[in-house]
């Protein structure tokens, strides 16, 4: 018996889908959780799917159990020959009060452990900063999908302050945020992101020139950069973003927000030496 080459390719696809079943959400320790998926067919399949198909299965798992999904880390592989594309990320499972707070501990300079979930219990204008980046993140591109990289936000010049990792935290934050932002919005990866800026030797100060944008915007598959500072003035912080269009260079949307220096974020800076 002849076999048409279609019937062939049938068979051979069907082959590949069989066995290729994808393990359940498991469940490391604690709140921690990894999901793995790949795709069903060798050498093809769109990873972008693929992720959003994990991402959507997570968060369906956490609000069975009320809360939310906090992602620690992420792992993708696209699809080429002879191998499958696949995704897995590990996550916990935070209350949904902490959603969009940043919520990971972090280790600064002089050993001390800073525990952002009391700045986030405690940071009311927090929310209002995260609130005001979604705003203009929404006229970036009304109407149409676009990709985002979010820069470290930095310190400008402050008087008798340094960052003890307010920077982190703030950069975290409105990361977070934005990342519920919903379809319209992707964010780019921030360890791709990190590669570049270091490969390319782009160094961020919190004012991208219209060339650095451009630069950024032919290395990766980016359409805007979020870049901002922050300036400690006394008992308030000055928080000022601008979202920079990659192919022009031009300014979009710019926004600044002003916080008070809660007991809570006192401990993300230090006082600069006179001596």
């Amino acid at each position: 018996m002849k076999w048409k080459p279609c019937a062939v390719m049938a068979v051979c696809i069907a082959g590949l889908v069989i066995g290729c079943k994808n393990p359940e959400i498991i469940h490391v320790s604690g709140d921690t959780y990894i999901h793995f998926k790949e795709s069903h067919v060798m050498g093809w399949g769109n990873l972008g799917n693929l992720k959003s198909d994990v991402l959507k299965e997570a968060n369906a798992f956490a609000e069975g159990k009320g809360k939310m999904v906090e992602i620690i880390s992420s792992k993708e592989n696209p699809p080429g020959f002879g191998k499958y594309a696949s995704y897995e990320i590990q996550f916990r499972l935070i209350d949904k009060i902490h959603a969009g707070h940043g919520l990971t501990d972090f280790v600064p300079a002089d050993g001390t452990l800073i525990n952002t979930r009391s700045i986030a219990a405690n940071g009311k204008e927090l929310d209002d900063l995260t609130a005001t980046v979604l705003e203009n993140a929404l006229k970036v591109s009304p109407g149409k999908k676009y990709r985002l990289a979010v820069m470290p936000i930095v310190q400008t010049e402050s008087q008798g302050y340094s960052d003890k990792g307010f920077s982190s935290f703030l950069t975290e934050k409105v990361t977070s945020a934005l990342g519920s932002a919903g379809p319209s919005l992707r964010l780019y990866e921030r360890s791709r992101l990190d590669a570049v800026l270091k490969e390319q030797a782009l160094v961020n100060n919190g004012l991208f020139s219209d060339a650095d944008a451009k630069k950024l915007g032919e290395l990766a598959p980016i359409d805007f950069i979020l870049t901002g500072t922050f300036t400690r003035l006394g008992n308030s912080v000055t928080v000022n973003g601008r979202f920079i269009d990659v192919v022009t260079g031009e300014v979009v949307v710019s926004f600044s927000r002003g916080i008070p220096i809660v007991p809570e974020i006192e401990p993300l800076f230090g006082e600069v030496s006179t001596k």
